[in-house]
């Protein structure tokens, strides 16, 4: 049985930040190159990285490394039975079309961070140990097929190594990665374990600086410098080991890639997992025909977004999971500004034309969601610079902001009668939970969501078309006093 991995929903805090990530444009084919030096051990490496992931396809390339009609590729793809790219593989570029690891374990909460933890060392002794993944801290089961003393294209001297894309498997087609990425470590030469780069803080695994060596061809992107394009992609291991960037834009404006949604403060983005949310793009922050909504509750603190309407206008506002009746209209071209309070004022402002605030609503309770029903709008939740100012008082969509809250252990839910159910707001995670008096299999029946849980089954003894009853116990808070909080379950 598959397990479902729930990932980091941190909160400002105490403790090593994160200051910058980088947003993959999969529609622009954003990606990171460079060529391979000699390396300082071709046998052992260790990978680390952070990542909060944006579109969900069925072939998606974290990175890989080409050489000639070869490929090493770590990427989410398919499993037999399950068409969604949730699971991890990693591609053997020596053996056709096999695979040095894979694993049943499914990533598929785009509301927040995982971080990972990738161990080559093709010299040790026990088989199982030449190729580990952990994940937010926690060695995960996998199966293992890497043959004694074997390299990979990773590291390898003239090979082509590729952030954000790789092949689909071995011809040139590519599978671009649709997300954000910060706190990226290659280290040449040593199979190292979490504890480098993490460590757990009140049940949170959460990020710490690595302080050791990173071998001949190792690397540190911190994606913090966007002067340009090739600045953005600097080393800051100090071996000088650049990357030349592709689709990646630090142009300021809707295009703009660096951005302050990281593993330390985690931002609102639109919610690809909600039934009706098509043609969401850009790292989930671009909607396209249908309604979208965002992933974290504003109501939970005074709080400020913007939407940039296309060629068309866009219908934007909030909605609570009941319905949306809290909109306005944003005129096609124009940027307009929304502010909440958490007593549940709703007000807008057109941003462009210098307009004022203007009132839509007050009295919201309950949970109130960043909302649109789009022909086409870029929305900013203060992980980009917004273009109007940030009214006194008041904060972006972001796990900075949120007051501190239980997590709600029983209600209600309309279903759909559908694998692709509904979204279900709990103020964090429920540790296990019982719908219409069934016990909840994570995986099969619901995910666990980093403020939440989603339906994945059509069954009705669960997702009944109609009113369907739910208990939990709790789980992690979605935010927690002074630290960074527990919307976070270890694998």
């Amino acid at each position: 049985m598959s397990a479902t991995h729930q990932v980091l929903l941190a909160g400002g805090g105490l403790g090593y930040q994160i200051p910058y990530s980088l947003r993959f444009r999969a529609a622009n084919s954003a990606n990171l190159s460079r060529t391979f030096g000699s390396p300082t051990d071709g046998k052992k490496f260790t990978l680390s990285w952070w990542m909060k992931r944006g579109t969900l396809t069925a072939v998606v390339s974290i990175l890989s490394a080409i050489s000639g009609t070869s490929n090493f590729s770590l990427q989410f793809s398919t499993q037999t039975g399950n068409g969604s790219g949730d699971f991890l593989r990693v591609a053997n570029p020596n053996a056709g079309a096999t695979y040095l690891y894979t694993d049943t374990a499914i990533f598929r909460d785009p509301s927040a961070w995982y971080h990972f933890v990738f161990v080559f060392d093709s010299a040790n002794a026990t088989a199982g140990d030449r190729a580990i993944l952990y994940v937010n801290g926690t060695r995960l089961s996998a199966t293992v097929s890497v043959t004694l003393n074997a390299t990979t294209r990773w590291n390898e001297n003239s090979a082509t190594g590729n952030i954000g894309f790789g092949r689909s498997g071995f011809v040139d087609a590519r599978d671009y990665y649709d997300g954000h990425m910060a706190e990226f470590h290659s280290i040449d030469g040593q199979a190292l374990t979490p504890s480098s780069f993490g460590q757990t803080t009140g049940s949170v695994w959460v990020p710490k600086k690595y302080s050791g060596t990173y071998g001949t061809n190792g690397f540190y992107l911190k994606f913090a410098d966007a002067t340009t394009t090739t600045t953005i992609g600097n080393d800051s291991s100090g071996n000088a080991n650049n990357w030349t960037t592709s689709g990646i834009s630090v142009t300021s404006g809707v295009t703009f890639d660096q951005m302050t949604d990281t593993p330390t403060t985690n931002f609102c983005v639109l919610n690809p997992l909600i039934p009706s949310a098509a043609n969401i793009s850009w790292a989930n922050l671009r909607s396209g025909t249908t309604a979208v909504r965002g992933t974290i509750n504003a109501l939970l603190a005074n709080s400020y977004w913007e939407v940039t309407a296309g060629g068309s206008a866009v219908t934007a506002g909030t909605i609570s999971d009941a319905a949306a009746t809290n909109t306005t209209t944003v005129t096609a071209n124009k940027v307009f500004g929304f502010r909440l309070t958490s007593a549940g004022t709703l007000d807008y402002i057109n941003i462009t034309d210098a307009g004022s605030w203007t009132n839509i609503t007050s009295g919201l309770s309950g949970q109130q969601f960043p909302y649109g029903i789009t022909a086409a709008a870029d929305w900013s939740f203060g992980q980009r610079a917004f273009v109007g100012t940030v009214p006194s008082g008041y904060a972006a969509v972001s796990t900075a902001a949120p007051i501190s809250a239980a997590v709600t252990l029983s209600g209600s839910f309309t279903g759909n009668a559908a694998a692709d159910g509904p979204v279900i707001w709990t103020n964090g995670n429920p540790a296990t939970l019982t719908i219409n008096g069934n016990g909840v299999t994570f995986g099969t029946h619901a995910d666990k969501t980093a403020g939440g849980f989603k339906l994945r089954t059509s069954s009705a003894s669960y997702n009944a078309s109609g009113t369907n009853n739910w208990t939990a116990t709790a789980g992690n808070r979605f935010v927690q006093s002074k630290r960074p909080n527990n919307g976070q379950v270890n694998p």
